[in-house]
Order: C-alpha cells, then structure tokens, then sequence
C-alpha cells in the first residue's frame, strides 16, 4: 500500500498526497455502497460475520495513516526537524481537509472488534455513536482551518490551527481508540 513519506519538507513521492486524496474519494463510494448493501440484507449483521467489512476496516486504517502522515509534516516543521514549507503544508492539510468528513463513513454497524475485526476502534463508537460523530465532525472545519493558516505562510496561525487540529483528534482517540 502507498504511504505519505515526507522529509526535509518535501514530499519524498510527489503524487502520493493526490493519491490520499483520490482513495479518500474512491472509499467514500464503496462504503455508501457497502452500507445499501448492509442494509438490503435480512440478517443485517450477519454480512459483517462472513468479512464483508475486512477491506473497510483495512481502508479505514490506511486513511488514518494518511491523516497521521499529513499531521507528521506539521509536527517536523514547526519543531524545526524539516525546513518550513508552505505548499508542502497545504498539500499536507489538504489530505485532512478531504478525509475528515468521510470518517463517520468509516465505521458501520458490523465493523468494530464486538463483531470480529482486528481494528484499534473501541467499540465504544458504536456504543456512543452521537459523540463519535460530533467529535469527528469538528475535524473537518478545524482541518480547513489548518490548511488557510498553512497556505497563509503565518507560523504562529499554523501552530495554533495544529493545535486545534491535535486537540479534536486526541478527544477522538481518548476515549474511542485502544491503543
């Protein structure tokens, strides 16, 4: 699988950033496709027993490897480990900007650990399902944010739309990843 590799500021593949964006598209539509599909069946959970969500829980993963990827390019730039770099950065936050609000997409009923799959995911989302959303979509507005701060070339906005950025996905992971 493609992975974001950056370093000294510059994007080590330059089209893998296009290439998160264009997976994040293309996963939108297989899990809207996935989801009718879930629900045309009689047993409902019983598609997800037999693997249906392995490649979701799969592609979920690779998404947030590419989100944790995009966040690394502000985190070596603004400790100063990698020059800072403007378009580096907003092709970084555009990656964010794009898959934040598809993550709600990312987990239905039938793709958590309650029902088989190896997946960091507590089941709590599913258990709590209004907060997980609500935490998820503060992400995207605070992602754009991020990427007009980035695009603006202000180091100080930049850290502080980080900041916010980290702060909604650590209030993510508290309480709804496992490790």
């Amino acid at each position: 699988m493609t992975r974001l590799r950056f370093t000294g500021g510059a994007l080590l593949r330059g089209a893998l950033l296009r290439g998160a964006l264009l997976r994040g598209a293309l996963l939108r539509g297989a899990l809207l496709g996935a989801a009718l599909a879930m629900a045309s069946t009689s047993t409902g959970l019983g598609a997800a027993e037999g693997g249906e969500f392995a490649e979701l829980v799969h592609a979920r993963h690779e998404h947030f490897e590419d989100m944790g990827a995009a966040t690394k390019v502000f985190r070596d730039q603004l400790r100063g480990d990698a020059p800072f770099d403007t378009p580096t950065q907003v092709e970084a936050a555009g990656v964010i900007v794009v898959l934040a609000p598809q993550i709600t997409t990312w987990f239905p009923t039938g793709s958590g650990p309650d029902d088989g799959y190896d997946t960091d995911a507590l089941a709590y989302i599913w258990r709590n399902r209004a907060k997980f959303d609500r935490i998820a979509g503060e992400l995207g507005p605070k992602a754009e944010a991020l990427e007009r701060a980035a695009a603006s070339g202000d180091r100080s906005a930049v850290l502080q739309a980080f900041r916010d950025v980290g702060g909604t996905c650590k209030s993510c992971h508290d309480s709804y990843r496992a490790d």
